[in-house]
């Protein structure tokens, strides 16, 4: 009967929040990950080295509401380097997975933080 029950509620969630999806950022840069739909679902978040973004369409998940009844059947999910350029792509992503940035399609690699520049010759006052 337990697990008859867990089940139930598994499967009552998933129908509420079907569009939802779980980025894990197991990079070793801080991302911003950027969830489109064909439908227009735009919404990014920055997600650092080591950690997970629950995403979803409802605004009890994710922030600012967009509109719940997208239909979208696939998303596309694009990971940027914060300090500029992109990272890699996953896309056809069904509602409800997890997506790694390590499985993304592209560099995977992010430009180094730029150093302040030394002066060759001492300064004096």
């Amino acid at each position: 009967m337990r697990i008859f029950l867990v089940l139930a509620a598994l499967v009552f969630h998933a129908g509420i929040h079907s569009a939802e999806l779980w980025m894990t950022n197991d990079s070793p840069f801080p991302l911003r990950a950027r969830v489109y739909a064909a439908s227009g679902v735009d919404e990014q978040q920055t997600v650092e080295a080591g950690t997970q973004w629950h995403w979803s369409n409802d605004q009890v998940f994710s922030g600012p509401a967009n509109d719940p009844n997208t239909g979208a059947s696939t998303y596309t999910v694009i990971w940027y380097c914060t300090n500029g350029g992109q990272y890699g792509t996953n896309t056809n992503v069904l509602p409800g997975s997890w997506v790694f940035a390590q499985n993304s399609d592209g560099i995977k690699s992010c430009p180094l933080p730029k150093k302040a520049q030394k002066s060759g010759t001492p300064t004096t006052q």
